[in-house]
């Protein structure tokens, strides 16, 4: 993933993914991955979000699973991911075909 890239996002991002703070800097904003790279996670559009450094240093290399059996933590990315998924609309439809490929996959082995 590009530098330009993480820039944008931060950009886009005002709010922690997890517990929705609001970022009074783009310094606060950290970039962590959802499925960590010590799990084989890729560094790639689908995989990152925005969180504050205390979320993110609390989620460390926690499964993404165990980390959203906190009912809010489960809300705050919910919300994050809605409104990411308009300004990915705006900045690349990509995304939307990726999701469409793997929901169509699952469709199938279902």
């Amino acid at each position: 993933m590009s530098n330009k890239l993480k820039t944008e996002i931060k950009k886009a991002s005002r709010y922690c993914a997890y517990c929705h703070k609001e970022f009074t800097s783009k310094k606060d904003a950290t970039i962590d991955h959802l499925k960590p790279k010590s799990a084989g996670g890729k560094r790639k559009l689908g995989n990152i979000v925005v969180a504050c450094e205390c979320c993110n240093r609390k989620k460390a290399n926690t499964p993404l699973y165990i980390w959203l059996k906190d009912v809010r933590i489960r809300a705050n990315l919910m919300r994050y991911l809605i409104y990411m998924q308009n300004w990915n609309k705006i900045y690349s439809d990509n995304i939307y075909k990726k999701i469409e490929k793997l929901r169509l996959q699952k469709c199938q082995t279902i």
